[in-house]
């Protein structure tokens, strides 16, 4: 597969949340929504939220692949390339890819796996001059485009090993970009890297009955460095806009949009696994703001939330464990 399908399969991760809440109402998916947290009113309405942004961070540590090589311009053809089953064809003047029904199949020992793509997909897209207000950015020139307003790039993928059948359905209209940077300091190699996303994902497990998972990304930045004055060390941050629904598919699950901004990176030592700082502000649409911080190092980091005049602590390991695998 092409490395413009890579960063659907990166955007693989266990979405994280929920500790109890404020509830909301949704008399359209009853009676998960009911359950669900809408607002930020109590630290643990935050903290429904910041698990469900935290394992981002986590899934975008340090992870670089390889990029995709640049196309010669000089030859500007559409090419037509045949999958296991259906086809792609690939404009080479617009960097447009079409994928028609295109199967791949893989297999390893007892697993098989089938994939059906269809959709466009654009790499190279250039990118709007956002200018100074747009705040935090990865920098790119460029991105690649997943889908488009009239037509989503959608993926199924069947997974079948012994007696287990798992499948899913991945729909997409979203720009991502990234940047990464690489940087020799007395022979030792320090890692910069960026991803930048803006638009629409759903992912919808067709094995069980509930609504797909649906991700709107406004402009949502994912950073991760390890820097020579820092080493050893990755700071992570989260700056940007998303909505979620997870409440419609677990109880005390997030329903809404939140903003992040950090203001201090999680540093996570990259041989001991102990965070050691780490500050972030989470914002509701109501523009309720909740104060998010590491208040003591270890592998199960203790974070303390405060909203308003209360303030409660929760453990690392508690944040990410739950209302996974929805992404």
């Amino acid at each position: 597969m092409s490395a413009n399908t890579l960063l659907s399969a990166i955007l693989i991760t266990s979405l994280s949340a929920c500790g109890g809440g404020s509830g909301g109402s949704n008399n359209s998916n009853p009676p998960l929504a009911d359950q669900a947290v809408t607002d930020i009113v109590t630290p643990d309405d935050s903290a429904a939220y910041f698990s469900a942004v935290l394992d981002l961070s986590r899934a975008f540590q340090i992870s670089r692949s390889k990029a995709s090589q640049p196309k010669a311009l000089n030859q500007k053809t559409v090419t037509t390339t045949d999958c296991n089953s259906g086809y792609y064809t690939e404009d080479d003047e617009t960097n447009r890819r079409v994928y028609v029904d295109c199967e791949w199949i893989s297999e390893s020992g007892s697993t098989i796996q089938r994939r059906v793509l269809n959709g466009p997909e654009t790499q190279r897209v250039p990118l709007p001059d956002s200018g100074d207000a747009a705040g935090v950015t990865c920098g790119a020139d460029t991105g690649t485009q997943y889908g488009e307003p009239s037509q989503r790039l959608s993926e199924y993928t069947h997974l079948q090993s012994d007696n287990n059948v798992r499948e899913s359905l991945l729909e997409q209209n979203l720009l991502a970009s990234s940047t990464f940077e690489l940087e020799t300091v007395d022979s030792q190699n320090y890692q910069d890297y960026c991803i930048e996303f803006d638009g629409v994902r759903e992912n919808d497990n067709l094995r069980d009955s509930l609504p797909a998972a649906v991700f709107e990304f406004g402009q949502l930045v994912l950073h991760s460095r390890e820097r020579a004055e820092n080493s050893g060390f990755i700071e992570s941050q989260i700056d940007g806009d998303v909505a979620l629904n997870l409440g419609e598919l677990e109880a005390g699950c997030p329903i809404g949009p939140v903003t992040v901004e950090t203001v201090v990176p999680l540093t996570t030592s990259k041989f001991s696994y102990v965070t050691s700082a780490g500050e972030m502000l989470l914002t509701d649409s109501r523009g309720e703001t909740a104060h998010i911080e590491v208040v003591q190092a270890s592998e199960n980091a203790q974070f303390a939330i405060t909203v308003g005049d209360t303030t409660s602590t929760y453990r690392y390991f508690d944040l990410i464990s739950n209302c996974d695998g929805f992404y």
